[in-house]
């Protein structure tokens, strides 16, 4: 309700965000490297374990349908994070062009949170964690952490089971004063 102080959050401190409407989906077998680099405008082949980019899914004469995160987490392993709302589509469109492809599609029980401003990476290392180990665990389950800015402004993206994600963001609020909630406007 703060949007002057959310905005000071984000410049001066750390903003948490909820971005639990973003849907996940999984993609995974040997073939995913190629059928998703056919599918995506950036190069998945190239993306480096635990890491993530920006990407758009497309029709066949260009133009664009879905923007995305992928997230490369294994060999053969991939994670499409999707814009609020944009999950049946993405998760549609990826079906239909599954033909032959050894892959296994199918969504990701997590939710996302994004972290932004100049101390959303010390927020991370204040829970034992951080961005350039992605891949760590809070309370015994999977929590994966990646440095996605958005423009100039630091971003961390937080992907962890939606059973997590209430306890994780206290105790994040708790261990870094000034820390804030802020919506998306």
């Amino acid at each position: 309700g703060d949007f002057a102080g959310e905005v000071q959050a984000i410049r001066a401190g750390l903003g948490v965000l909820d971005r639990e409407a973003c849907g996940v989906l999984i993609v995974r077998g040997p073939d995913a490297p190629e059928y998703l680099g056919g599918l995506t405008t950036n190069d998945v082949k190239r993306l480096p374990e635990g890491r993530a980019q920006p990407d758009l899914l497309c029709a066949n004469k260009g133009k664009i349908l879905h923007p995305v995160v992928v997230v490369h987490l294994k060999a053969g392993q991939y994670l499409i994070v999707c814009e609020p709302g944009e999950l049946e589509g993405v998760a549609g469109h990826l079906d239909a062009y599954h033909i032959r492809e050894d892959v296994e599609l199918g969504r990701a029980p997590l939710v996302r949170l994004d972290l932004l401003g100049p101390q959303a990476e010390r927020a991370m290392q204040a829970l034992g964690g951080g961005t350039v180990a992605p891949l760590g665990t809070y309370r015994g389950a999977p929590l994966l952490t990646l440095a996605l800015p958005l423009g100039a402004i630091p971003r961390v993206m937080a992907l962890l089971p939606a059973s997590q994600a209430g306890p994780w963001v206290e105790a994040l609020l708790a261990a870094l004063p000034g820390a804030r909630l802020v919506g998306d406007e």
